[in-house]
């Protein structure tokens, strides 16, 4: 019998490093994020956030330390069952803007062999609340709008953990509120997040190098 991933944290980080060459991305990192917890990371810039989002997304390596990342440890070995309990929104949305809202969860549906695609891009539109606006071009909307495209996207795997990498990045401050209150309650598929710019209200925050 399996051991249930959710007996443990969602994400569990000890003492993480990475280097390029000479250049610390960041060093010696720790924390743990319960499930159903938002987490924030607070820091300035190239003080190693976003790298150390993609290294527990398993898109870099590091080059010490451990972690755990929704029950499995972060090894290379590990990386592909890792990527398919997890999900990545980057700052920049990357939609195919000449397709509409739907055709382009469509695209990515079939990419990611979702089960019943149908009722999981319906679910993620509703999260979203962009229902109303799934036969519009991508081009057509806002960045504000581009962005819940983005995250109902990512919500497309129902994936345990959801790393948002600066969503509200560039963001009028209606666009903002948005974002927030989406985080706030709003999503109904996945159950815990990594949020790479401590969206109001996280639960914790890990306060990294100036």
């Amino acid at each position: 019998m399996g051991t249930d991933p959710k007996s443990g944290p969602a994400l569990s980080v000890h003492e993480l490093s990475k280097r390029f060459g000479d250049r610390v991305a960041f060093h010696d990192v720790s924390f743990e994020i319960g499930h159903g917890e938002i987490f924030g990371f607070l820091g300035s810039n190239d003080a190693g956030k976003t790298t150390t989002v993609r290294t527990l997304g398993t898109l870099i390596a590091p080059t010490s330390g451990s972690a755990t990342v929704a029950g499995i440890p972060l090894t290379l070995d590990n990386g592909i069952e890792i990527r398919r309990r997890i999900a990545i929104m980057p700052e920049s949305p990357g939609l195919y803007l000449h397709l509409t809202v739907l055709e382009n969860l469509e695209c990515f549906a079939d990419l990611y062999e979702a089960p019943d695609p149908k009722e999981r891009i319906g679910r993620a539109l509703q999260a979203v609340k962009l229902s109303d606006r799934a036969h519009d071009a991508c081009a057509t909307l806002s960045k504000g709008l581009r962005q819940r495209v983005a995250l109902a996207r990512a919500l497309l795997s129902d994936p345990q953990v959801l790393f948002l990498d600066e969503p509200t990045s560039g963001l009028d401050p209606g666009a903002t509120r948005d974002v927030h209150e989406l985080g706030d309650g709003g999503l109904g598929t996945g159950d815990r997040a990594l949020d790479e710019e401590a969206l109001r209200d996280c639960d914790g925050e890990f306060q990294g190098p100036a």
